[in-house]
């Protein structure tokens, strides 16, 4: 890796780290041309500028930065990681343990190609799905990411509920009025379940799913 790729994945990642990835943040920040930026920091190598030794320097000082710190490799020491839990839940025995870890996955929380949006890493958990109602969405053996810190509906997205006999299970909710929402699985043989406001406020929800890898046997 080049000094150029190297300054550049590390603006990336300082921006990741103390902007959330707001670019615009970051420029105003720093005083930097947002057009500048988003050359000199885009995937596309046929449209990149480098970062040369003026502008890294001048990027150091106004982010209150070291000076060559932008020119240093950030190795796999240094790195901030988080190890994620990892449980095969039996979805379908009624009063199941809550989500008990039976191994983990360490991740870098500063790579800007892992954008994880949680309301903590200690609030991560991957769970692997067991059964295919959330299919083609979410098939079974794949990786869900659930952030146990939202106890809450917050916007339409995929969740984690309980159910009443203590099962567990992942279910697509939506608001459909302000009065009105939908429980659903996105396997078309199973019917809607409408819940009125009130009971959604009640509704036992274990977490949201943020994402979901893949893991395709090849």
């Amino acid at each position: 890796m080049n000094v150029f790729e190297t300054r550049r994945l590390n603006v990336v990642a300082y921006i990741e780290e103390k902007f959330g990835g707001n670019r615009a943040a970051f420029c105003r920040a720093t005083g930097k041309n947002p057009n500048l930026i988003n050359l000199v920091l885009t995937d596309n190598p046929d449209y990149r500028r480098n970062i040369g030794e003026k502008l890294a320097r001048d990027i150091e000082v106004k982010a209150s930065l070291p000076a060559g710190w932008l020119d240093a490799p950030r190795g796999v020491g240094e790195r901030k990681t988080a190890t994620i839990p990892i449980t095969y839940l039996p979805w379908a025995i009624p009063n199941a343990p809550p989500l008990k870890p039976d191994s983990c996955l360490t991740v870098p929380t500063d790579d800007p190609t892992l954008r994880i949006r949680v309301s903590g890493t200690a609030n991560l958990i991957i769970v692997v799905q067991q059964e295919s109602s959330m299919a083609p969405t979410i098939e079974v053996n794949d990786f869900v990411w659930v952030d146990l810190g939202i106890k809450a509906f917050n916007s339409d997205g995929v969740y984690v509920i309980r159910n009443s006999d203590g099962t567990t299970a992942i279910k697509r909710i939506q608001q459909l009025s302000r009065t009105q929402f939908q429980l659903s699985v996105d396997d078309k043989t199973y019917e809607p379940r409408a819940v009125k406001a009130k009971a959604m406020t009640k509704l036992p929800i274990v977490g949201r799913v943020i994402c979901v890898w893949s893991c395709s046997m090849i």
